[in-house]
């Protein structure tokens, strides 16, 4: 299992901050790259390449590990990801901090519009660890120290050397005071969200009892309606029909009760590398007798490996559960089909759950039906945790609210497509390591 002392939200949000606005980023390294090279034209130093070239690696192993932890490819550590975070900010400041000692203002005015760019973009990252906020306010005073120095080095009264000396350092407590702040509204924002949650599971939990409630009485009632119907019926075949009617209704009951334990225990995750194709493969056997004889149950495995980390128990259950969907959405009859294969992601693309994801590559099973597809006007509530337009006692709505956590737990995303003609669910989790050029071909 890969090691973590950082969440997976957290990872997150540092890679939105730096590399999700593609436009911004380009620019702000066009910005940077082209000062490096009017710096290398108007001074001939070397140094000015080497600051551009120590740059652009340290944001190459930023992105790098980042992209990698995210998909649970990396250890997810708070003390990799604050390194690195440092190496690439002390990367870009030493050069502005370094023209600042230099006595030419066509020098000094850039690298203090750099400094101050440097301190918008920190604040506007809010960070929460306090040894981040310690180096960056570090970076700032190192700034306005030379600053300071050069200007009190060419003016003789000592009340302008004051001024000069406690405009920086108010400079300085100002850029403090507001990643101070900055924090706080960070961690407000967070509390009101989580606060703002509790109360939704609150009135969930209601819901939810009822529903369950009313599901389960009406199972048992099926249960002890045909066990009764058994111990009166003198005819053998009569008997064997009731107990199979009550073995469905308490395999019914069984599957919401995991359905209810892999909800409620979505922290318990337990990753190990395993390949995809066998455990759609193990799911398909698992889910012949949950269908009628009518409704064919088709699957396309490739020959190549579809290596994933996942927990595989998580993992089956929302095959599953994508199954007796698709099962339910059909009727009596049609073909549910269960296809493995290996995507490819060039671009960012949007989840069914409105995240983004991608670019990379990814091992995806796919649930497909040829039923009528999702209503249009329900189609943005179907991960809505206990919506569900099944008939009462025939779902909780947990299922696919269920399916979409634990793929999101996993570093994976879902993909839902939909028209006249079926329906498909895809769940996509990200390689862990590649196949040969051989063994590449899906040879389905």
């Amino acid at each position: 299992m890969v090691p973590c002392d950082m969440n997976h939200d957290e990872l997150q949000r540092l890679f939105k901050i730096e590399y999700q606005n593609v436009a911004e980023f380009f620019a702000r390294c066009a910005i940077i790259g082209g000062a490096a090279i009017v710096l290398f034209g108007y001074t001939g130093w070397a140094a000015s390449l080497y600051w551009i070239a120590g740059y652009a690696v340290m944001h190459i192993a930023y992105f790098s590990y980042l992209f990698l932890a995210v998909r649970n490819r990396a250890p997810r550590s708070r003390i990799i990801a604050t390194t690195l975070l440092v190496m690439l900010m002390v990367s870009f400041a030493w050069m502005p901090i370094y023209l600042l000692q230099i006595q030419d203002p066509a020098l000094n005015i850039p690298a203090t519009a750099a400094i101050l760019a440097f301190m918008l973009f920190m604040i506007s990252r809010a960070e929460k660890q306090y040894d981040i906020i310690a180096v960056q306010v570090l970076i700032v005073a190192t700034a306005a120290m030379f600053i300071a120095w050069r200007a009190i080095n060419q003016v003789d009264e000592l009340v302008i050397k004051l001024v000069v000396v406690a405009s920086e350092i108010g400079v300085v407590g100002y850029f403090l005071q507001s990643l101070l702040q900055a924090r706080k509204n960070r961690l407000q924002a967070e509390a009101s969200v989580k606060a703002s949650i509790e109360t939704q599971k609150m009135e969930a939990i209601g819901r939810l009892a009822g529903g369950v409630a009313h599901d389960f009485n009406n199972l048992l009632t099926v249960i002890l309606g045909n066990l009764e119907l058994h111990d009166l019926s003198p005819d053998s075949r009569d008997k064997a029909e009731t107990l199979e009617a009550a073995r469905l209704a308490a395999e019914r009951a069984r599957g919401t009760v995991q359905q209810l334990l892999t909800y409620a225990r979505r922290a318990d995750y337990s990753a190990r590398k395993a390949d995809l194709r066998e455990i759609a493969d193990y799911c398909i056997r698992l889910g012949r007798p949950l269908v009628t004889t009518s409704i064919n149950l088709e699957k396309e495995i490739p020959h190549s490996e579809l290596p994933v980390l996942v927990d595989k128990s998580h993992l089956t259950t929302a095959i599953l559960n994508l199954i007796i969907n698709a099962k339910d959405a059909m009727g009596d009859s049609g073909t549910i089909s269960v296809i493995a294969d290996r995507l490819d992601l060039k671009t960012i693309t949007e989840a069914a759950d409105g995240a983004t994801a991608g670019p990379g590559t990814f091992a995806r099973v796919t649930v497909r039906d040829t039923g009528p597809g999702i209503p249009d006007e329900i189609r943005a509530r179907i991960l809505e945790p206990f919506f569900t337009t099944k008939e009462i006692g025939k779902g909780t709505g947990l299922g696919l609210s269920m399916v979409s956590g634990f793929v999101g737990q996993s570093g994976g995303f879902l993909q839902v497509e939909s028209s006249p003609n079926g329906a498909a669910f895809s769940i996509a989790l990200p390689m862990i390591d590649f196949p040969t050029e051989e063994s590449a071909p899906g040879n389905k």
